[in-house]
């Protein structure tokens, strides 16, 4: 193995085996709120549903909270009157809570205007009389998912889509439906699909109680294999831009297992929606439809799902009593495990790196984003989120003295560094983001790229490093044609070039068997 997939694999290793869970146990009365746990759930592809979920927890070791169903308002008048019932009912028997999504096939002003009032009255009625068998049945429901698509034919239609949103929930009232059984869901899909925005079709915090997206990697099977964040998880900031005091859903999610590791994916999934401060749960879509996303086939199941489902945060709650009480659901989004980082648009990334253990703060609860990284924190930092091996040797000498000396010396002997000078570090030095670029592209062994268009970057030492970094998605730059190569990296900065680093590095490796330990300094 050489040294730079020697490094590469020990940053999965690193992420995977560090990571801090926030919940001990499968908890059936643990709290849905904040960031204490993630609930699991499947759309299933059969029509008997209850007993492939039932099987489906049997052989993930654990039951699923969750379960996706779809609907459309004529559905019953298709075939058995009670389809409506049939489709809630077989979650219900499986220990999940049904999360409805309701298609009206039609475009979004027409139902606005009333012309389908009386069937989603009748649809309203059929939920009623499942709603009222009792023993704590209750469901999510999400009028018109994927609106902010072109694929639908109510997408597009912001002003038409918030009016129906509000107009099943006013139905739903006006039939004396128990509102503490049915909490709402706003459910776009990840992409909006121009000219508007997610945003643009948000119906208002007073009527929705849950926040949720689609988010697909197709795969080869249609463009490239995608990390788990650019498969449209990285939407969820865009959510908390206009809705970042709600409970978000992962209420549609799959990948193709074409072009890449799909367990490795799946794993990455699970700690992802953990990590993030507003996700409470995710939907995976069993299905095989535009592609192959099945990784339950009624006998044998993906290995990724299993040990996402063994993570200590995946817990299984049923019924989910505390989501349906009178009120808003109860929830307090997770403000960050650090004082200073709170509302920063780098939150997700320091608190990704800090749920893993690859990062503590510079304090008991401070990260100090601000604080610009010497080329010695720098030596740690990576150190550390790399588990690179104690030094044999001392390989400069102006680190004498210093607390990172011994990490300055691992990232020399492991081929990353040679100093900023013959025999000399430079440890007090401000790292530059160019350096770093240097630093990055040696630790995950990036291929050479076309150069990039960025103006300052000419006259670089390390404008290919830059290139590198480019074309594998880790840095997008500082502004429109600029780079900033001579800028120092604060803190804030460099949680975001870890994390896109460790994600890519995930996506494409696996972890070797060994586990180093390392003590803290920063």
């Amino acid at each position: 193995m050489s040294v730079r997939s020697f490094i590469v694999g020990a940053v999965i290793l690193a992420t995977l085996l560090t990571a801090t869970p926030v919940l001990a146990n499968d908890d059936l009365t643990a709290p849905v709120t904040g960031r204490d746990i993630l609930l699991s759930g499947l759309y299933s592809d059969q029509w008997h549903a209850g007993a492939d979920l039932q099987a489906l927890g049997a052989a993930s070791g654990k039951p699923v909270s969750l379960a996706g169903t779809f609907h459309h308002l004529w559905e019953s008048e298709t075939g058995w009157e009670g389809n409506t019932d049939w489709l809630l009912e077989q979650a219900w028997s499986a220990q999940a809570t049904p999360v409805a999504n309701v298609e009206v096939l039609m475009p979004a002003a027409e139902i606005a205007a009333g012309v389908h009032d009386m069937a989603i009255i009748q649809w309203a009625m059929r939920v009623k009389a499942w709603l009222e068998r009792g023993e704590g049945r209750s469901l999510l429901i999400a009028p018109l998912q994927e609106m902010n698509g072109d694929w639908v034919p109510y997408g597009m239609d912001p002003e038409g889509f918030k009016a129906t949103y509000r107009r099943f929930i006013e139905i739903f009232e006006s039939v004396r439906i128990d509102d503490t059984k049915v909490r709402w869901v706003f459910a776009p899909n990840a992409w909006s699909v121009w000219p508007y925005r997610t945003s643009d079709y948000y119906p208002g915090d007073d009527v929705v109680d849950f926040v949720g997206i689609s988010a697909y990697n197709f795969g080869s099977t249609a463009g490239r294999w995608s990390n788990v964040m650019d498969s449209g998880l990285g939407a969820l900031n865009e959510i908390r831009t206009f809705a970042p005091n709600k409970p978000y859903l992962i209420t549609q999610v799959g990948s193709s297992s074409s072009g890449g590791d799909r367990d490795a994916w799946l794993r990455d999934l699970f700690q992802v929606a953990a990590a993030d401060p507003n996700v409470v749960g995710l939907i995976y879509f069993n299905f095989l439809k535009e592609t192959d996303w099945k990784l339950w086939d009624g006998t044998n199941l993906a290995p990724g799902w299993h040990d996402g489902m063994q993570m200590p945060a995946t817990v299984h709650i049923w019924p989910l009593t505390e989501w349906f009480q009178p009120g808003p659901v109860p929830f307090a989004p997770y403000q960050g495990r650090f004082a200073d980082d709170d509302f920063l648009v780098t939150q997700s990334d320091i608190e990704w790196l800090a749920s893993r253990g690859v990062i503590q703060g510079c304090t008991t609860n401070q990260f100090c984003p601000g604080n610009w990284v010497t080329r010695e924190q720098l030596a740690t930092f990576l150190a550390r989120s790399l588990a690179l091996p104690v030094p044999a040797a001392d390989h400069f000498s102006d680190d004498n003295g210093s607390p990172h000396e011994a990490d300055i010396n691992a990232l020399a002997e492991a081929g990353i560094t040679s100093g900023c000078a013959v025999g000399l570090f430079c440890p007090a030095e401000l790292l530059s983001r160019q350096q770093l670029a240097g630093l990055l592209a040696d630790a995950l062994d990036l291929p050479a790229a076309d150069p990039v268009s960025f103006a300052d970057v000419v006259e670089s030492p390390n404008a290919d490093d830059i290139s590198s970094l480019v074309a594998a998605g880790i840095s997008l730059g500082c502004a429109v044609d600029q780079f900033c190569p001579w800028a120092a990296v604060s803190r804030e900065q460099m949680a975001s070039f870890l994390r896109r680093s460790l994600e890519r590095a995930l996506a494409e490796r696996q972890p070797p068997s060994w586990s180093p330990e390392r003590p803290w300094l920063f």
